[in-house]
């Protein structure tokens, strides 16, 4: 099964962020979005996962947060889980991470929330105990002149 999330756009005023972005998904593979704090990897998550549950059941995907340092993060990943009606896990470190991804292999989609600090020791770590992973890099665009 693959799924193609079409037509993805969002605007801040009059600055287009995102402009009918499409993004083509397997069965089976995990994705993750990376970027620093306040970018909007937690809200482009819950975007995402909208899009998939046109051709999925909410009980097919899921969501991990991963290492959520900053204060509220898990709370604003619990509650757009469950507006969506999804599953939302937390991993706290990489030996979890890794527990989680094979608990929910059966799962056609799952994303992984990142956090927004220590970019790149984060994202090697990441790579190295998910391989096959998709990784997307959100980042912050500044609107404040539009």
């Amino acid at each position: 099964m693959s799924i193609e999330i079409r037509n993805i756009s969002k605007q801040f005023g009059g600055l287009s962020a995102l402009d009918q972005v499409t993004l083509g998904l397997r069965a089976g593979e995990v994705h993750g979005l990376i970027g620093p704090n306040g970018s909007g990897k937690t809200t482009m998550t819950a975007r995402l996962v909208r899009h998939a549950l046109q051709t999925l059941h909410p009980e097919q995907v899921a969501v991990i947060s991963f290492r959520d340092h900053r204060a509220g993060a898990w709370a604003q990943t619990q509650t757009l889980s469950a507006q969506l009606g999804i599953d939302c896990f937390r991993a706290r470190d990489a030996d979890m991470l890794t527990a989680l991804l094979n608990e929910l292999s059966q799962r056609e989609l799952v994303w992984i929330d990142t956090p927004g600090v220590q970019l790149p020791d984060n994202m090697a770590m990441l790579r190295g105990l998910c391989p096959a992973a998709q990784w997307h890099a959100v980042v912050p665009a500044d609107v404040s002149a539009v």
